[in-house]
């Protein structure tokens, strides 16, 4: 028997499944699949308020707003006690020991930071829109001529930036698109009640592309407003991990690596030769600081956050002494860089990248 091209057997699987009240275990023992909901343990919950969110297959809760992939929920659940990386290293090994399906682990036991476990057609969709992007910002002059003024790059066409116009999404569009993918990606708006069409739905005209390149690939990319006192000047894909920035640049054998706020200040010293990367809003927990640690080996970090002095907060100086305390805590040797001016950009504009890296060097 067929029901609506789908046999008796799998329907009654189906609804099984659906009906089945998911828990944490479940999850860790990677029997919960993309998108089904799970009682969440964090919280007194009777009703599934948690779900195995789609694509990326990360825990989180609706409630409580508890989030984690397989590894860290373990974490979380049978070595509370421990600190956080070796409690990672713990769970690992103990769902390992158990042969449970790890598929959602950003967690690497050689800790090394790799590419988001992403459906490959994302990749693929993210990538494609990156390339196209970049081929029409360098039908642009004007607009590269502009980006090299502001920003003292000397190439932005060869650092893989694109500016997104409506007509690149035509072009993006000549080609079958997974509807799911290019919300995620934030290149369209989600549906609502007014139902509007997909290709009305576009969101990301006049926009400089920062894309993360990983292999030659891009894994993820910021998209900014050409206008300064445009309301939402940075746009971020929404359900995919946010990666760190600059993260292969770390390979290069440079006496000290960059760490500065915004994507935008890393490039010019990324075009440079430079080692660098970019906070990029991440937290930085203690799974990604062992990841630097392990790459950077003895090398200092040279956190070159915005210069605030005049203003009362005085904020980018603050944070700046918070992750220089936050990589010694961690056994990375790291110093404060303030820049003379607002912030490392403005700083490589005026004086040029060379002679900011020399400066360095010497107050090192």
């Amino acid at each position: 028997m067929n029901l609506l091209g789908m046999s008796i057997t799998n329907w009654l699987e189906r609804q099984t499944r659906c009906n089945k009240m998911w828990t944490i275990q479940d999850y860790i023992e990677g029997k919960v699949s993309l998108g089904e909901k799970i009682l969440c343990p964090f919280h007194n919950d009777h009703s599934p308020s948690a779900i195995c969110l789609p694509v990326t297959g990360v825990f989180y809760c609706f409630v409580c707003q508890a989030r984690g992939d397989q590894v860290e929920i373990a974490k979380r659940l049978w070595f509370p006690e421990e600190n956080w990386k070796e409690g990672l290293i713990l769970a690992s090994a103990l769902l390992r020991y158990n042969n449970y399906p790890i598929i959602t682990s950003s967690f690497d036991a050689r800790v090394v930071e790799t590419v988001p476990q992403l459906d490959p057609e994302l990749l693929n969709l993210m990538d494609r829109w990156v390339k196209l992007c970049n081929k029409n910002l360098e039908a642009h002059p004007e607009i590269v001529e502009r980006i090299r003024q502001t920003r003292a790059i000397q190439d932005p066409v060869g650092l893989h930036l694109g500016l997104a116009s409506y007509d690149v999404f035509k072009e993006f569009r000549k080609e079958d698109i997974n509807e799911t993918y290019a919300i995620q990606a934030s290149i369209v708006y989600e549906k609502d009640e007014r139902e509007i069409p997909f290709h009305q739905r576009y969101r990301l005209s006049d926009r400089i592309i920062i894309p993360e390149i990983r292999e030659g690939k891009a894994i993820y990319f910021q998209s900014r407003a050409q206008q300064r006192e445009h309301r939402l000047r940075y746009l971020n894909p929404k359900g995919i991990p946010r990666p760190v920035y600059g993260w292969e640049s770390l390979k290069r054998q440079k006496p000290f690596v960059w760490f500065v706020e915004g994507v935008f200040d890393m490039l010019p010293l990324l075009e440079a030769g430079e080692s660098v990367i970019s906070c990029n809003g991440l937290g930085f927990n203690d799974r990604i600081l062992g990841q630097i640690k392990e790459v950077i080996g003895d090398r200092t970090i040279a956190v070159a956050f915005d210069n605030d002095s005049g203003k009362e907060e005085n904020r980018g100086y603050i944070e700046g002494l918070k992750r220089v305390d936050k990589f010694q805590r961690e056994g990375i040797k790291a110093i404060q860089i303030i820049p003379p001016v607002k912030d490392i950009g403005e700083w490589v504009t005026m004086d040029g990248v060379e002679n900011v890296i020399r400066e360095v060097l010497w107050r090192m």
